[in-house]
Formats: C-alpha cells, sequence, structure tokens
C-alpha cells in the first residue's frame, strides 16, 4: 500500500494529484484495502461576522473518491478522500448578493468502526472559488471574484446499508479565508458505494 500512496506527493499540483487518484482507484485494491465513490447534498448557514445566516437555506451538492489507509487498531479506520463541491453562500454584507462558491478538498477521515455503522472525525483542505452572482435591485457588490484556501473540519457517521452501500451523515465548519469572513456550518448527507 505503501507504495501505491508514493504517487500522491505533497507539494505536487492539485491536477497531478486528481489524476494519480484516479489511477490508483483503476488499478484495483490492494489486499485488505478499499474504496467508494459516491454524492450527496448540503445545507450552510453562515455565522460570518458581517453576516450572520443561521437558517440553512443555503444548499449545496458534492461528489467525492475514497480510499481506506488501514486499520490502525482493532474497530478503527483511517481515510482519504477527494471531494468536489458547489453550494450557493450569502454575500459578505448584509446586502450583498449571494454567491455561488465550487470547492476541491482532500479530506482525511478517523473512523470508529462497529457491525452496522462508523463514526469518528473528518477535516482537510482545499481551494474554494468564490463567484458572485449578480446584484439584484438595492443589493451592492461586496465580495470579488477570487479563489481562496478553505479548512474543514467536523463529525462524520457512516451508516452501512449492504455489503457495497453506505449511508453518511456530516456537520462541518468550513473557513475559507476571504477578505469578508464566512465561518460556515454545513450538514451533509451523502450515498457512497464501495467497492
Amino acid at each position: 500500500m505503501r507504495e501505491r500512496l508514493r504517487v500522491l506527493v505533497p507539494g505536487g499540483s492539485p491536477g497531478i494529484a486528481v489524476l494519480s487518484f484516479v489511477l490508483l482507484l483503476a488499478s484495483g485494491p490492494a489486499a485488505g484495502q478499499s474504496f467508494a465513490v459516491g454524492g450527496g447534498g448540503s445545507l450552510t448557514a453562515d455565522h460570518g461576522f458581517q453576516v450572520v445566516d443561521t437558517a440553512f437555506d443555503n444548499w449545496g451538492g458534492f461528489v467525492f473518491g475514497e480510499m481506506s489507509l488501514g486499520g490502525f487498531h482493532e474497530g478503527q479506520d483511517g481515510f482519504f478522500q477527494l471531494r468536489f463541491s458547489y453550494s450557493s453562500l450569502p454575500g459578505g454584507a448584509p446586502d450583498a448578493p449571494k454567491m455561488n462558491a465550487w470547492s476541491g478538498l482532500a479530506l482525511v477521515s478517523y473512523r470508529f468502526r462497529e457491525t452496522w455503522w462508523e463514526a469518528g472525525l473528518i477535516g482537510g483542505v482545499g481551494i474554494t472559488r468564490m463567484l458572485p452572482k449578480n446584484p439584484e435591485p438595492g443589493q451592492v457588490p461586496a465580495d470579488p471574484t477570487q479563489a481562496v484556501i478553505e479548512f474543514a473540519i467536523g463529525a462524520q457517521t457512516v451508516f452501512r446499508v449492504s455489503q457495497k452501500l453506505d449511508v453518511r451523515l456530516e456537520l462541518l465548519g468550513e473557513f475559507p479565508n476571504t477578505p469578508y469572513s464566512h465561518t460556515l456550518i454545513v450538514l451533509t448527507t451523502a450515498v457512497g458505494y464501495r467497492f
């Protein structure tokens, strides 16, 4: 397995990392190793300094590819995940138009495993591209079009529906490094297919 992980070289370009991960999936699992792909939806609230939107009325969606890193101890597993997502976010000021946010995240999770469910922590870093929508009458543009670094951390629960399918629930805090503070609380649900 170590030989396979060497292709994901820290400091390489995002394109090389994505290509390496795709080739890793295509090569088939090593002994005791598993992969998963899937997708789901999200609801986001923003607790930034300029704007507080606690209604979870900003929707989004995402797809992911995941690779197991093996068990560190009995009943405990690590996972590496690449996730690509879209979400609608409030603007950085009270009268600013909403934004479209496109993200690519590299995440690591550590889960405690039971017979039909797993639970643990998940976190990582990535790049988010913020694209403000056109202002409506009375709105004032506040956020520039920009690509920023984003950090994410949270809790994850995975329910095994069958040997191949699972349902995933997450509560994440996401922190994009933007001029206007956005502190995002994200609820996600997803379906994964293991192979």
